[in-house]
């Protein structure tokens, strides 16, 4: 239940002097959640069950759960919990913001919250109820000195740690920490390419089955985190070996576009399944007649029928108009319009001179085999009828940045698997050598924590892709887990071994 708890005899003037503002805002929240201050304890949720903070969890700043990974000792009996925080300033939040019926949200352990108005039961979309904690119980400030002394605070949010690990290594040799990381990189990426090869063998080991594993991989990067599941279903759906029975013509433009009204209506997003999209413009009804011909004429032969899309679960809100999951589908066809038709399948592209050109330039000419143009339609438009404000008319459908992604994180594992599978050392050093020479990707909250958090000022030195990986890799199996002990990054096994 959110409700407030009863008022005991030890409160006194100081600790209600807490009062709504302006300036109280659930970034504030945050900040005072990830500093753990100021507030006093032992605190209690709103039914009176104790609640103790092992790890107070990592800071997302995107879709979902505000802090991830958090450790929290919950009941009477002390049960330890691992999951994530949800922040509110007001109960009512929960629902206002729809985290009741969304999934994204089953994660959420604790739910924390400034204030407990609206109370009643917090349910997950899996029907889990989850405690709530109101903060406002423990805050021992008044308003105005609490946001003199927490607003400074706030771009601390997304630090692993109160005492970063490379205060204790900084007399360390540089290259002592990043040999460790390029263990770990590598790690990452045969741990991947061991899933894959894992689930090649439960197939048939041929080329086709390597196609659905790319297709797949290919589907998931593609939408990101807030559609990477509705995309996998959906490539599950339509395996490749179902597309190739369409009449998909010698021309790339037609190709693609047949594969577009077809992934488009699968998922229920054409215009003519979505009748609240309104009237549209010339253009996008010109377009969205070609696309809605090309469907009624084609899906019968797949099964399909455009009252009953095959994926669910879309998410379209707060999500950037260029990474849309109509553009990523439009992606995904023109990729499959491309690779599929490519000498040797959908890999031919990255195994054709895989054992005569150099890492780097393969790794150029890898990564430009995922880049697709925004061209067309698409190239200015985020949905039938909704142009992208602010946007040129050839926006990429996909960028160097996410065809980077794929490369590392798809494409290197999955022909690691390939070479391992059909004992190809040559194939296999090549990748290897790939990897190695790969480029620094973009940034994400768990690389920009990491290299804070274990490098410091020397956090530079992660200058390509496969230090990246490594960094994530020791996250997952240390830092999210509190191991600190056994991290050769964090100094304390070092000095452990020294006394």
């Amino acid at each position: 239940m959110c409700i407030p708890l009863p008022t005991t005899g030890t409160t006194n003037a100081t600790d209600t002097a807490l009062t709504p503002a302006s300036e109280l805002s659930e970034a504030v929240l945050a900040a005072i959640w990830n500093e753990q201050a100021p507030l006093r304890g032992p605190m209690w949720d709103s039914e009176g069950k104790p609640v103790a903070v092992v790890y107070r969890g990592r800071w997302t700043a995107g879709i979902g759960p505000d802090f991830e990974g958090a450790m929290l000792s919950l009941g009477e009996e002390g049960a330890l919990a691992n999951g994530s925080v949800e922040m509110h300033l007001r109960c009512e939040d929960w629902w206002a913001h729809g985290h009741h019926a969304n999934p994204r949200y089953n994660s959420v352990a604790l739910h924390v919250v400034l204030w407990p108005h609206a109370a009643r039961p917090v349910l997950r979309q899996d029907g889990v109820s989850v405690p709530t904690l109101v903060l406002a119980d423990y805050i021992t400030l008044p308003t105005s000195e609490l946001l003199r002394r927490v607003t400074p605070l706030i771009p601390n949010l997304g630090a692993l740690s109160e005492e970063p690990c490379w205060g204790r290594t900084q007399g360390r040799p540089l290259e002592e920490l990043l040999s460790a990381i390029d263990r770990a990189g590598d790690a990452r990426l045969l741990a991947k390419a061991a899933r894959m090869e894992a689930e090649l063998c439960k197939a048939d080991l041929t080329a086709d089955a390597l196609q659905e594993a790319f297709y797949g991989g290919l589907m998931e990067a593609l939408g990101y985190s807030a559609n990477r599941e509705p995309m996998q279903q959906l490539a599950s759906a339509l395996p490749i070996s179902q597309l190739l029975t369409l009449p998909l013509g010698r021309d790339e433009g037609e190709r693609a576009l047949l594969l577009e009204a077809i992934l488009l209506g699968a998922a229920g997003f054409l215009p003519s399944q979505r009748p609240a999209l309104g009237p549209a413009d010339w253009l996008s009804q010109q377009y969205g007649d070609e696309v809605e011909r090309l469907w009624q004429a084609n899906a019968p032969m797949l099964g399909l029928q455009s009252g009953r899309p095959l994926v669910s679960g879309w998410t379209t809100t707060r999500v950037r108009p260029a990474n849309s999951p109509q553009r990523r589908l439009a992606a995904a066809a023109r990729l499959l319009a491309r690779l599929l038709w490519a000498g040797g399948g959908m890999l031919g592209p990255f195994t054709g001179t895989a054992c005569s050109a150099p890492a780097v330039r393969l790794a150029k000419e890898w990564t430009a085999q995922l880049i697709v143009p925004g061209e067309g339609y698409w190239g200015a438009h985020s949905d039938f009828g909704q142009p992208m404000p602010g946007c040129k008319d050839d926006t990429a459908l996909v960028g160097k940045s996410r065809a980077a992604d794929i490369t590392v994180n798809i494409v290197l594992p999955l022909l690691l698997a390939q070479a391992d599978l059909h004992d190809d050392p040559s194939l296999h050093g090549k990748v290897l050598a790939v990897y190695a020479a790969y480029p620094k990707l973009a940034e994400n909250n768990i690389t920009r924590a990491m290299a804070d958090e274990a490098l410091g000022p020397r956090k530079k030195s992660i200058n390509g892709a496969r230090r990246q990986q490594g960094l994530i890799h020791l996250y997952r199996l240390y830092c999210q887990a509190r191991r600190c002990y056994e991290c050769p990054l964090s100094g304390m096994r070092r000095a452990e071994c020294e006394t």
